[in-house]
């Protein structure tokens, strides 16, 4: 669970620090915002399909031990 906070964490440091960046360079928020529109808009059927696939890489490891520690333990 301290990895996906972390992952979560991370990515929107990210996004804040974008933003903060943009912000200090005089680009307002509307422009911003609709700048990732226009990236998410014009995005590839291949680049759509990767995404959700990383985006899912770090729960994978989560949910296999949680079904690996369900899997151990005896039943009465």
């Amino acid at each position: 669970m301290k990895n996906i906070f972390l992952y979560l964490l991370l990515g929107l440091l990210g996004l804040s620090m974008i933003v903060t960046v943009d912000l200090l360079a005089g680009i307002s928020f509307s422009i911003q915002v609709r700048t990732f529109q226009n990236i998410f808009a014009t995005t590839t059927v291949q680049e759509s399909v990767a995404m959700p696939i990383f985006l899912s890489l770090p729960l994978i490891n989560p949910i296999v031990m949680y079904l690996k520690k369900r899997n151990r333990k005896p039943s009465k």
